[in-house]
């Protein structure tokens, strides 16, 4: 019996130690793409914002990154120039992103959570669904000190948008079975 009690704790210490290495993962300077649509529709125009969470307490003064998506579904829709894409600096930020290979510059001297930018983009085809992620993505901080991030992958269409928040839900569900399972066993061993 030992034994099992013994087992059941290091399994739910595990998945304990899992769900919280999943939560703690974005801990600072997390970078979010959102989309305003849900499916893709070819001609329609789409904004992707991307957003920035958990700001540490030294800041986000400069962002670079390149924003990776599949270039026969999507494109960024060029301003008048025919180089720089259509963007929407936001919250104290300024931003230029090419329309050509995708790359961005945004500043600030006020970061904060919430929205750096949006970048119009425009559906060329219909499809199920089309994945954007933000790569190469690096800060530099209010003391110049610069750092590599990730951002989520972003899933326009039929596919699951929030895995991580899929795999987070299942691991408390496991832990609940085997914490109820524990609680029955012990029952039914004191009850002898």
């Amino acid at each position: 019996m030992k034994k099992l009690i013994t087992t059941i704790i290091t399994i739910t210490m595990f998945f304990v130690m899992f769900v919280a290495k999943v939560t703690l993962a974005s801990e600072n300077n997390s970078i979010i793409l959102e989309s305003d649509i849900k499916n893709l529709k070819q001609g329609e125009e789409i904004l992707i914002t991307v957003k920035c969470e958990n700001v540490a307490d030294n800041g986000i003064q400069i962002l670079t990154g390149k924003l990776e998506y599949d270039k026969s579904i999507l494109e960024i829709v060029k301003n008048e120039d025919g180089i720089s894409g259509v963007v929407e600096s936001k919250n104290d930020w300024t931003t230029d992103i090419s329309a050509e290979n995708a790359t961005f510059s945004s500043n600030s001297m006020n970061s904060k959570n919430g929205e750096i930018f949006s970048v119009k983009m425009k559906v060329l085809k219909n499809a199920e669904s089309a994945k954007i992620t933000a790569t190469n993505l690096s800060i530099v901080n209010e003391n110049y000190e610069s750092k590599e991030l990730k951002s989520n992958e972003l899933v326009i269409g039929n596919e699951k948008q929030n895995k991580s928040n899929i795999v987070v839900i299942i691991c408390i569900i496991i832990l609940a079975v085997i914490v109820i399972a524990s609680m029955v066993i012990l029952k039914n061993k004191k009850s002898k």
